[in-house]
Parts: C-alpha cells; structure tokens; sequence
C-alpha cells in the first residue's frame, strides 16, 4: 500500500511539474507578444525600420493630431519615379478644385524627410516638455508599419511643419493652369544679414485663416507666466483674444506674403479686401511651444496709403512693437505696396 501511495504521489509531482513548465511557456509566449506589440507601436528607437519604409517604391504617412481644440488626420501618399517622388497631400484644409495637393520632387526630399523624425524621435525620448496635444506619425508600406508617438511633447511638430510649409510652396510653383501666376522677389536686409522674401500667389481659394497652436492649455501655469495670450489670436487695436479667425475667400483680393529666409516661423501676411487691409504677423515662441498670430487691420483707403507711406530704413522696424498697437509695420506695408505695384497686383 505505501509503495502505491508513493507511486501516485510521485505522479501528481510529475504532472504538476509539467503543468509548472506549460504554466511558463505560456507566460513566455505572452510576454514576447506583448514586448512584439508594444515595440510596433512605439518603434522611435529603430531608425532602420523608418528607413526601410521610406526607402520602399509607394509609402505613406499619417499626421493623426489630437488637441483641445479638436484633430486633424492628413495622409502623405508617397511615390518613387526614377530621380522623382511624387508626393500627395489629402489635407481637407488646402483642397482647390476638389484636388488634393500633388507634387513632384527629387527624391532627394525623403532624406530630409528622414532626419527630421530620427533626430526628432531622439528628442522625445528625452524631452521634459509637457503638451495637451498629442500626434501620431504612421510610416507604412505593403509589409512594415513604423510608428512614431510625440507622448504629448510635440518635439516634431515645427520640423514637420516648415517640411510641409515647403511641399506646399512647391506645389503652388508646379500649378499648371496658367491663369494662376506666382511672383516671388528676395531682399537683402543687411542690418540683420537674413532676407526677406515676399511672395503673391493668386490660386488661392480658400478662407484666409490665422495661425495659431499651443502646446499647453491656456489655464496651464506655463502659459499663464509667460503671456496669456500664448497660442491664441491677438488683435491689439481690441485687447481681445481668439482661438478662432477667418477671412472669408470672396471677400479675398489679394494676399501678399512676407517672411524671413530662415529656420524659425516668422511672417507677415498682407490680406487685401475692399473695404479693409490685414497685417497678420505669425511667428513662434518658448522653442516652438506656442505660435501666435498678431492681428491689426485698417479701412483699404488706398489715395492715402499712396501719399503717405514711405521708404524707412531697416533698423527702424520692428515686428513687436507694441507703442502703436494698431499701426502697421511701415517697412514691411511699404515693400508689400512697392512689391504690388512692380507686378500690376490688385488691392482692391
């Protein structure tokens, strides 16, 4: 009898041993599954898997942006033809004729491209900042599928932003239709040693909308120590501040635009309707966190702007300057005015 009681307890100790190591080899298969989903969801260490993405014949990239004040989702289609990459842009916001942006470029774009989010993945993994908005970059081929999460800190947001601000200057310069016309004119500011370049595009059909982007909320105590009116819309005639503001495209006659050959977002749009004439200036703060855009308009009297304006030297203007909160920047009305009448543009 104890020798078959025995016996069956060194069973029981058998099978518990293997139901132990089935137990583990469970656990195991889990914990790679979950380590497998987590690294192609966060894939920011890897700069080969971007690559081999990017590298491929047709590619595509997704903007998802979530913010207090909504989201938006823009989808980058990417083609490779020969020394060409034809690039697509469904953005809802820049549809003309009820086409998507389309340009082709070199395919030497995608290298800058490239850099922008290896250097910008780095940064997140280090980066202190702390943002309400949050933005998912999805590169995705036929086969991999490579993710980037800005984890509320919005480190690749500006580099991206002057990418596209580019993709969509090149796109406005490929129009085909010929009754749209481009001029573009560079000048020299040797107080600062940067240019300045204006530009007029008449194809545009769209709202003239204001910029404006924040990456804390307004009741954040970052925002509030450093100006209220951080990432809104500013109108200093009124002392008011907006989230939202438009121009309505049948009011538009012309929009000239200035800013300066650099890096940083800084520029100044000259809105022209009937009645009225907007200085919208646009430019970024605190490494990018905020952009503002300053709003002050005047009646489009155009017998006095002709009799009244003139020339004033570099050093004597200022973007911020606040004494005259609803005077224009005199140099930069001036260029705009010169720039207008060089090329026979409307202003009213």
């Amino acid at each position: 009898m104890k020798n078959r009681n025995l016996k069956i307890i060194n069973m029981k100790n058998r099978n518990l041993k293997i139901i132990n190591m089935k137990n583990r080899h469970i656990r195991l298969f889990f914990l790679i599954l979950f380590a497998t989903s987590f690294s192609n969801c966060y894939s920011q260490t890897s700069n080969d898997s971007l690559k081999q993405v990017s590298s491929s014949k047709t590619f595509t990239l997704v903007e998802d942006y979530t913010g207090d004040w909504g989201g938006h989702l823009h989808t980058f289609a990417f083609t490779i033809k020969g020394n060409d990459i034809r690039i697509q842009w469904e953005n809802p916001e820049l549809v003309k004729n009820g086409k998507d942006l389309d340009v082709l470029l070199p395919v030497s774009v995608l290298n800058n491209l490239e850099n922008i989010f290896i250097n910008c993945s780095q940064r997140i993994m280090t980066s202190k900042k702390g943002s309400t908005e949050h933005i998912l970059y999805k590169f995705k081929n036929d086969k991999l599928t490579y993710i980037i999460d800005d984890r509320f800190t919005m480190e690749c947001n500006d580099d991206f932003k002057a990418w596209k601000e580019m993709l969509l200057l090149e796109w406005r310069k490929q129009e085909i239709d010929f009754n749209y016309h481009t001029y573009t004119d560079t000048i020299q500011s040797n107080d600062d040693k940067i240019n300045l370049i204006i530009t007029y595009n008449d194809s545009n059909q769209c709202d003239y909308v204001a910029e404006h982007e924040s990456g804390v909320s307004d009741t954040n105590k970052y925002a509030k120590d450093r100006d209220v009116n951080k990432g809104q819309i500013y109108f200093p005639c009124k002392n008011i501040r907006e989230h939202d503001y438009k121009i309505l495209k049948n009011k538009i006659v012309s929009i000239i635009s200035i800013k300066y050959e650099m890096s940083v977002y800084d520029k100044t749009d000259y809105v022209f309707t009937q009645d009225s004439i907007f200085e919208i200036h646009t430019s970024t703060a605190n490494a990018g966190i905020f952009t503002n855009s300053y709003v002050k308009v005047i009646q489009n009297n155009l017998d006095i702007f002709t009799k009244t304006i003139s020339p004033v030297k570099n050093n004597e203007y200022n973007f911020n300057d606040f004494n005259k909160p609803c005077s224009f920047n005199d140099y930069l009305f001036y260029l705009t005015l010169n720039f207008c009448k060089k090329y026979n543009i409307k202003i009213k």
